[in-house]
């Protein structure tokens, strides 16, 4: 056999032993990916296993709060009802007491300026008299 044909052979023996060590070596990255896939796949099922529980429950409170939400309607709307009798009462009550109220406020003010006057001309009497050398009866 000629020379070339033997350095032909050890050169293809060579890069065949070159190409199988590259591919057991992407063989084993493809394995560790896979092995790290594989764990990613796991916690990702054990996270919706724990969170099915959860959504069930969110599930179940909407379910509640659409049956709760129309007798909170309701009671909003008494609330409101109640609220406008109670501003129609207060408003008569104030209509029906504010007119006798300032006419007592009237009263009061013309007795006391009454009064003050009436004081006023007493007190102013008694000082004339003692002025004019009066006696005083003390």
């Amino acid at each position: 056999m000629p020379l070339l044909v033997q350095f032909s052979i050890v050169a293809a023996a060579i890069a065949f032993i070159v190409v199988s060590i590259v591919a057991i070596r992407a063989l084993q990255r493809l394995d560790r990916a896979a092995d790290e896939i594989a764990l990613s796949v796991r916690t990702i099922s054990n996270t919706v296993n724990e969170l099915k529980p959860a959504v069930e429950e969110a599930r179940q409170v909407i379910a509640r709060f659409g049956t709760v939400a129309p007798h909170l309607e309701k009671v909003a709307e008494r609330f409101e009802r109640l609220g406008n009798q109670v501003a129609n009462v207060s408003e008569s009550v104030v209509n029906e007491i504010e007119s006798p109220i300032r006419a007592a406020a009237a009263v009061a003010r013309g007795v006391r300026i009454g009064t003050n006057h009436l004081m006023g001309r007493l007190f102013q009497g008694r000082a004339s008299t003692n002025a004019r050398g009066g006696s005083y009866d003390g």
